[in-house]
């Protein structure tokens, strides 16, 4: 990967590289269990810490997206999941980077 890629990964995950690589670090595993109960959404909540790292995009259409595209049930639980990863990056990103 050249070294304008970015890597967005569990702070749980040693990485080991000798690459200059972007490389985020969050509790998105934790995090998940954390707000909805389940690792099953940590998708979710590394898809908001990657909504915060690409330029123009707009958080409200991805939260329809979600709401169309996840299992009826789960839409709020995807949802807070996804709110998650946007406030890990907000609060972290200086420590994590």
């Amino acid at each position: 990967m050249d070294n304008s890629g970015i890597i967005v990964i569990d702070s749980s995950i040693e990485v080991k590289c000798t690459e200059n690589l972007n490389i985020y670090k969050f509790p998105i595993i934790n995090s998940s269990k954390e707000v909805t109960g389940s690792y099953v959404s940590a998708n979710m909540v590394a898809l908001g810490v990657i909504s915060q790292l690409v330029k123009d995009v707009d958080i409200e259409n991805i939260k329809k997206s979600i709401v169309k595209r996840v299992p009826k049930g789960t839409q709020e639980s995807n949802i807070k999941a996804f709110e998650k990863g946007i406030e890990l990056f907000r609060n972290n990103i200086d420590v994590n980077h």
